[in-house]
């Protein structure tokens, strides 16, 4: 889990902590990722409005949310992401 404190919300200090981290996905070669969030909270618009697509609802009820990471560099290391631990 990530979040940043309400106080901090705005100067784009999320977005930042955001982009860094799908960076850092896509240069680990993952290509689809998930997350989760409850509906109708700030969360929900943040991923919304950073690219995420809604992928309907998990079993506890929240939101899943999927999407691409940015293209790797090294595309011989891409290997697909899987949301479910087998």
């Amino acid at each position: 889990m990530c979040a940043l404190p309400g106080a901090h919300e705005g100067p784009g200090h999320g977005r930042r902590l955001h982009d860094a981290m799908l960076g850092r996905l896509g240069s680990r070669g993952l290509q689809r990722l998930w997350l989760s969030t409850e509906a109708r909270t700030r969360a929900q618009g943040f991923y919304e409005n950073a690219g995420w697509h809604n992928a309907g609802l998990l079993p506890s009820g929240e939101l899943l949310f999927e999407r691409l990471a940015p293209a790797s560099h090294d595309k011989d290391e891409m290997i697909p992401a899987d949301p479910v631990r087998r």
